[in-house]
Protein backbone atom coordinates (compact mmCIF):
# COMPACT_ATOMS: atom_id res chain seq x y z
CA UNK A 1 0.00 0.00 0.00
CA UNK A 2 2.57 2.32 0.83
CA UNK A 3 4.52 1.48 -2.48
CA UNK A 4 1.13 2.44 -4.92
CA UNK A 5 0.01 5.57 -2.41
CA UNK A 6 3.69 7.18 -2.39
CA UNK A 7 2.80 10.87 -4.50
CA UNK A 8 6.45 10.41 -6.15
CA UNK A 9 7.06 6.64 -6.23
CA UNK A 10 10.30 5.14 -5.48
CA UNK A 11 9.54 2.24 -7.34
CA UNK A 12 9.16 2.65 -11.81
CA UNK A 13 5.60 1.42 -12.84
CA UNK A 14 6.29 -2.39 -14.04
CA UNK A 15 7.38 -3.00 -10.01
CA UNK A 16 3.96 -0.62 -9.05
CA UNK A 17 2.08 -2.77 -11.29
CA UNK A 18 3.99 -6.55 -9.39
CA UNK A 19 2.74 -4.97 -6.57
CA UNK A 20 -0.87 -3.99 -6.94
CA UNK A 21 -1.48 -7.85 -8.71
CA UNK A 22 0.53 -9.35 -5.40
CA UNK A 23 -2.35 -6.77 -2.77
CA UNK A 24 -5.28 -7.33 -5.05
CA UNK A 25 -5.83 -10.72 -3.45
CA UNK A 26 -5.11 -9.74 0.20
CA UNK A 27 -8.62 -6.79 0.47
CA UNK A 28 -6.85 -3.97 -1.39
CA UNK A 29 -7.72 -1.05 1.27
CA UNK A 30 -7.63 1.77 -0.43
CA UNK A 31 -11.14 1.84 -1.42
CA UNK A 32 -14.51 0.64 0.16
CA UNK A 33 -16.13 -2.52 -1.23
CA UNK A 34 -18.68 -3.33 1.90
CA UNK A 35 -21.53 -1.79 2.75
CA UNK A 36 -19.77 -0.71 6.44
CA UNK A 37 -17.06 0.63 4.38
CA UNK A 38 -19.08 2.60 2.45
CA UNK A 39 -20.71 4.40 5.03
CA UNK A 40 -17.74 4.55 6.85
CA UNK A 41 -16.40 7.05 4.39
CA UNK A 42 -15.69 10.38 5.24
CA UNK A 43 -16.37 13.42 2.60
CA UNK A 44 -13.96 16.27 3.42
CA UNK A 45 -14.92 20.02 3.20
CA UNK A 46 -10.98 20.70 2.18
CA UNK A 47 -9.92 20.97 -1.08
CA UNK A 48 -6.69 19.13 -1.02
CA UNK A 49 -5.01 16.14 -2.69
CA UNK A 50 -3.49 15.16 0.99
CA UNK A 51 -4.87 12.51 2.47
CA UNK A 52 -6.22 9.15 1.82
CA UNK A 53 -9.96 9.35 1.70
CA UNK A 54 -11.70 8.14 -1.26
CA UNK A 55 -14.19 10.82 -1.65
CA UNK A 56 -12.40 13.53 -3.23
CA UNK A 57 -13.78 17.23 -2.71
CA UNK A 58 -14.73 19.85 -5.70
CA UNK A 59 -15.69 23.65 -3.96
CA UNK A 60 -18.80 24.95 -5.52
CA UNK A 61 -17.97 27.46 -8.29
CA UNK A 62 -18.04 28.46 -11.64
CA UNK A 63 -15.89 26.42 -13.65
CA UNK A 64 -15.29 27.45 -17.77
CA UNK A 65 -16.43 23.73 -19.65
CA UNK A 66 -15.22 23.52 -23.20
CA UNK A 67 -13.31 26.11 -25.21
CA UNK A 68 -10.02 24.59 -25.23
CA UNK A 69 -9.11 24.95 -29.08
CA UNK A 70 -9.16 28.98 -30.46
CA UNK A 71 -12.39 28.11 -32.59
CA UNK A 72 -14.87 25.56 -30.03
CA UNK A 73 -17.59 27.06 -28.12
CA UNK A 74 -17.12 27.29 -24.23
CA UNK A 75 -20.04 27.79 -21.52
CA UNK A 76 -19.19 28.62 -17.94
CA UNK A 77 -21.02 26.63 -15.36
CA UNK A 78 -21.97 27.32 -11.67
CA UNK A 79 -21.26 23.93 -9.84
CA UNK A 80 -22.14 23.14 -6.65
CA UNK A 81 -19.93 21.50 -4.19
CA UNK A 82 -19.50 17.74 -4.81
CA UNK A 83 -17.53 14.49 -4.28
CA UNK A 84 -15.91 12.10 -7.00
CA UNK A 85 -14.64 8.85 -6.17
CA UNK A 86 -10.53 8.84 -6.26
CA UNK A 87 -10.13 6.12 -8.59
CA UNK A 88 -12.46 4.65 -11.09
CA UNK A 89 -14.95 2.08 -9.75
CA UNK A 90 -12.92 -1.58 -9.28
CA UNK A 91 -13.84 -4.90 -9.97
CA UNK A 92 -14.24 -5.61 -6.52
CA UNK A 93 -16.93 -2.73 -5.67
CA UNK A 94 -18.40 -3.70 -8.38
CA UNK A 95 -18.92 -7.61 -7.85
CA UNK A 96 -20.45 -6.48 -3.94
CA UNK A 97 -23.07 -4.75 -6.46
CA UNK A 98 -23.39 -7.97 -7.63
CA UNK A 99 -23.45 -9.91 -4.65
CA UNK A 100 -26.37 -7.49 -2.78
CA UNK A 101 -28.34 -8.43 -5.73
CA UNK A 102 -27.51 -5.61 -8.72
CA UNK A 103 -29.55 -7.48 -11.46
CA UNK A 104 -32.53 -8.36 -9.73
CA UNK A 105 -33.21 -5.12 -7.81
CA UNK A 106 -35.34 -3.09 -9.82
CA UNK A 107 -35.44 0.09 -7.75
CA UNK A 108 -31.35 0.73 -8.41
CA UNK A 109 -31.55 0.83 -12.35
CA UNK A 110 -33.42 3.42 -14.47
CA UNK A 111 -36.63 2.35 -16.17
CA UNK A 112 -35.45 2.07 -19.53
CA UNK A 113 -32.12 0.23 -18.22
CA UNK A 114 -34.33 -1.99 -16.51
CA UNK A 115 -36.38 -3.08 -19.56
CA UNK A 116 -33.03 -3.53 -21.63
CA UNK A 117 -31.67 -5.85 -18.57
CA UNK A 118 -34.79 -7.96 -18.75
CA UNK A 119 -34.97 -7.91 -22.45
CA UNK A 120 -31.33 -8.91 -22.71
CA UNK A 121 -31.49 -11.11 -19.38
CA UNK A 122 -28.26 -9.22 -18.39
CA UNK A 123 -26.40 -10.90 -15.47
CA UNK A 124 -23.12 -9.28 -15.63
CA UNK A 125 -20.60 -7.05 -17.57
CA UNK A 126 -19.25 -8.06 -20.81
CA UNK A 127 -16.00 -9.83 -20.16
CA UNK A 128 -16.94 -10.45 -16.33
CA UNK A 129 -15.03 -13.84 -16.67
CA UNK A 130 -12.15 -12.68 -18.84
CA UNK A 131 -8.87 -13.64 -16.73
CA UNK A 132 -7.63 -10.15 -17.67
CA UNK A 133 -10.23 -8.43 -16.44
CA UNK A 134 -10.74 -10.20 -13.42
CA UNK A 135 -8.54 -8.83 -11.33
CA UNK A 136 -10.02 -7.41 -7.64
CA UNK A 137 -8.25 -3.79 -8.12
CA UNK A 138 -8.85 -3.37 -11.93
CA UNK A 139 -10.85 -1.20 -13.15
CA UNK A 140 -14.28 -3.33 -13.43
CA UNK A 141 -14.79 -3.22 -17.71
CA UNK A 142 -17.50 -3.77 -19.65
CA UNK A 143 -20.45 -2.08 -17.88
CA UNK A 144 -23.19 -0.34 -20.09
CA UNK A 145 -24.26 3.47 -19.09
CA UNK A 146 -27.66 1.07 -17.72
CA UNK A 147 -25.07 -0.94 -15.23
CA UNK A 148 -22.77 2.14 -14.16
CA UNK A 149 -26.35 4.06 -13.08
CA UNK A 150 -27.86 0.70 -11.96
CA UNK A 151 -24.48 0.84 -9.53
CA UNK A 152 -24.91 4.27 -8.40
CA UNK A 153 -28.70 3.42 -7.07
CA UNK A 154 -27.22 0.65 -4.76
CA UNK A 155 -24.68 3.26 -3.53
CA UNK A 156 -27.17 5.80 -3.72
CA UNK A 157 -29.22 3.19 -1.05
CA UNK A 158 -26.31 3.57 1.52
CA UNK A 159 -26.68 7.39 1.23
CA UNK A 160 -30.26 8.46 2.58
CA UNK A 161 -28.75 12.43 2.99
CA UNK A 162 -27.11 12.86 -0.33
CA UNK A 163 -26.80 12.11 -3.84
CA UNK A 164 -25.11 9.15 -5.70
CA UNK A 165 -24.95 9.12 -9.22
CA UNK A 166 -22.01 9.61 -12.41
CA UNK A 167 -20.65 12.64 -12.60
CA UNK A 168 -21.72 15.10 -15.29
CA UNK A 169 -19.59 16.27 -18.04
CA UNK A 170 -18.90 19.91 -16.16
CA UNK A 171 -18.39 18.14 -12.57
CA UNK A 172 -15.95 15.42 -14.70
CA UNK A 173 -14.23 18.19 -16.63
CA UNK A 174 -13.68 20.42 -13.55
CA UNK A 175 -12.28 17.81 -11.37
CA UNK A 176 -9.36 16.66 -14.23
CA UNK A 177 -8.85 20.38 -14.97
CA UNK A 178 -9.06 22.62 -12.06
CA UNK A 179 -7.13 23.17 -9.05
CA UNK A 180 -9.33 25.21 -6.90
CA UNK A 181 -9.83 28.83 -8.86
CA UNK A 182 -6.69 28.48 -10.46
CA UNK A 183 -6.25 28.83 -14.26
CA UNK A 184 -7.36 25.02 -15.74
CA UNK A 185 -4.80 22.76 -16.59
CA UNK A 186 -3.70 20.52 -20.21
CA UNK A 187 -3.23 17.39 -18.02
CA UNK A 188 -4.67 16.51 -14.62
CA UNK A 189 -1.07 17.15 -13.07
CA UNK A 190 -0.13 20.55 -14.74
CA UNK A 191 1.44 21.32 -18.18
CA UNK A 192 4.28 18.59 -18.09
CA UNK A 193 4.11 15.94 -21.01
CA UNK A 194 2.78 12.84 -19.74
CA UNK A 195 5.13 9.54 -19.24
CA UNK A 196 4.16 6.71 -17.79
CA UNK A 197 4.44 7.97 -14.05
CA UNK A 198 1.55 10.11 -14.79
CA UNK A 199 -1.11 7.77 -17.03
CA UNK A 200 -1.22 4.40 -18.31
CA UNK A 201 -1.92 4.98 -21.48
CA UNK A 202 0.17 3.48 -24.82
CA UNK A 203 3.18 5.30 -24.68
CA UNK A 204 5.40 5.74 -28.30
CA UNK A 205 8.14 2.51 -28.12
CA UNK A 206 6.99 1.55 -24.83
CA UNK A 207 5.64 -1.52 -23.46
CA UNK A 208 1.73 -1.06 -23.67
CA UNK A 209 -0.66 -2.88 -21.58
CA UNK A 210 -3.20 -5.19 -23.07
CA UNK A 211 -5.92 -4.66 -19.93
CA UNK A 212 -6.36 -2.14 -17.50
CA UNK A 213 -3.78 -1.18 -14.95
CA UNK A 214 -4.53 -1.23 -10.74
CA UNK A 215 -6.12 1.35 -9.93
CA UNK A 216 -4.07 4.75 -8.61
CA UNK A 217 -0.86 3.28 -10.06
CA UNK A 218 0.50 6.91 -11.42
CA UNK A 219 0.35 8.95 -8.15
CA UNK A 220 2.28 11.69 -10.27
CA UNK A 221 -0.03 12.13 -12.42
CA UNK A 222 -2.99 12.73 -9.99
CA UNK A 223 -5.97 16.10 -10.56
CA UNK A 224 -5.39 18.88 -7.81
CA UNK A 225 -8.12 17.47 -5.23
CA UNK A 226 -6.09 13.92 -5.44
CA UNK A 227 -8.10 11.81 -7.91
CA UNK A 228 -6.43 9.34 -9.85
CA UNK A 229 -6.23 7.91 -12.63
CA UNK A 230 -8.55 10.98 -14.37
CA UNK A 231 -6.35 10.14 -17.04
CA UNK A 232 -5.81 6.95 -18.68
CA UNK A 233 -6.50 3.21 -17.69
CA UNK A 234 -10.40 3.71 -19.02
CA UNK A 235 -12.76 6.21 -20.31
CA UNK A 236 -15.10 6.50 -18.26
CA UNK A 237 -19.28 6.84 -18.25
CA UNK A 238 -21.02 10.58 -17.17
CA UNK A 239 -24.33 11.33 -17.35
CA UNK A 240 -24.65 14.09 -19.49
CA UNK A 241 -25.33 14.02 -23.52
CA UNK A 242 -22.85 14.12 -25.57
CA UNK A 243 -24.00 16.68 -28.23
CA UNK A 244 -24.97 19.21 -25.34
CA UNK A 245 -21.66 20.24 -24.77
CA UNK A 246 -20.15 22.54 -23.57
CA UNK A 247 -24.09 24.51 -23.07
CA UNK A 248 -25.62 21.54 -21.15
CA UNK A 249 -22.76 19.64 -20.01
CA UNK A 250 -23.75 20.21 -16.35
CA UNK A 251 -27.83 18.94 -16.63
CA UNK A 252 -28.12 15.62 -15.46
CA UNK A 253 -29.43 12.94 -17.56
CA UNK A 254 -31.60 11.08 -15.18
CA UNK A 255 -32.41 8.19 -18.79
CA UNK A 256 -31.73 7.36 -21.87
CA UNK A 257 -32.63 5.70 -24.90
CA UNK A 258 -30.35 2.65 -25.98
CA UNK A 259 -30.28 4.40 -29.45
CA UNK A 260 -28.84 3.13 -32.95
CA UNK A 261 -25.92 3.65 -34.22
CA UNK A 262 -25.37 7.00 -35.74
CA UNK A 263 -27.93 8.07 -33.77
CA UNK A 264 -26.31 10.75 -32.12
CA UNK A 265 -28.80 11.98 -29.94
CA UNK A 266 -28.69 9.36 -27.59
CA UNK A 267 -24.95 9.03 -27.16
CA UNK A 268 -23.58 9.97 -23.49
CA UNK A 269 -20.01 11.38 -23.15
CA UNK A 270 -17.10 9.45 -21.56
CA UNK A 271 -14.29 10.92 -20.90
CA UNK A 272 -10.38 10.38 -19.61
CA UNK A 273 -8.39 7.81 -22.28
CA UNK A 274 -7.58 4.28 -21.74
CA UNK A 275 -4.63 2.24 -21.54
CA UNK A 276 -4.69 1.62 -25.15
CA UNK A 277 -4.88 5.67 -26.25
CA UNK A 278 -2.50 7.50 -27.14
CA UNK A 279 -0.93 10.94 -25.62
CA UNK A 280 -3.80 12.87 -27.02
CA UNK A 281 -6.46 11.12 -25.25
CA UNK A 282 -5.21 12.01 -21.64
CA UNK A 283 -5.19 15.76 -21.82
CA UNK A 284 -8.29 16.91 -20.15
CA UNK A 285 -10.10 17.98 -23.46
CA UNK A 286 -10.51 14.59 -24.46
CA UNK A 287 -13.86 13.52 -24.82
CA UNK A 288 -15.68 10.81 -26.73
CA UNK A 289 -19.34 9.28 -26.64
CA UNK A 290 -21.01 5.80 -26.86
CA UNK A 291 -24.56 4.55 -26.31
CA UNK A 292 -25.97 3.78 -23.59
CA UNK A 293 -25.66 -0.29 -24.23
CA UNK A 294 -23.71 0.09 -27.47
CA UNK A 295 -20.60 -3.17 -27.39
CA UNK A 296 -17.84 -1.58 -28.85
CA UNK A 297 -14.33 -0.70 -26.82
CA UNK A 298 -16.38 -2.13 -23.77
CA UNK A 299 -12.69 -3.60 -22.85
CA UNK A 300 -11.57 -0.22 -22.03
CA UNK A 301 -14.72 1.30 -20.72
CA UNK A 302 -15.47 2.32 -17.01
CA UNK A 303 -16.77 4.96 -14.61
CA UNK A 304 -16.55 6.59 -11.25
CA UNK A 305 -18.97 7.56 -8.87
CA UNK A 306 -20.09 11.23 -7.34
CA UNK A 307 -21.19 12.15 -4.15
CA UNK A 308 -23.85 15.78 -4.84
CA UNK A 309 -26.44 16.99 -2.82
CA UNK A 310 -30.05 16.11 -4.01
CA UNK A 311 -31.06 19.01 -6.09
CA UNK A 312 -30.21 19.43 -9.83
CA UNK A 313 -31.46 20.15 -13.56
CA UNK A 314 -32.99 16.97 -14.79
CA UNK A 315 -33.70 15.96 -18.23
Amino acid sequence: VEILTTPTPALPFAERLRAAAALAPLDDPRFPVTVEQWQREPRPTTFSAEGSHYWRFVPAGTYRIGGWEADEAHADHDLAAFWIARYPTTVAQYQAFMVAGGYDQEDWWTPLGWAWRQENNRTEPWGWNAVDYRQANQPVIGVTWYEAMAFCGWLNSLYPEASVRLPTEAEWEATAAYAGNETRRTYPWGEDAPTEEHAVYAHDGGDNLTHPAAVGLCGVGMAANGAQDMAGNVWEWTQSRWLEYPSASSTIVADSEAGRYGDEATYVSIRGGSYGGNSTNVRCAARYRNHPVYDFSYYDQGFRCSVAPRFARLC
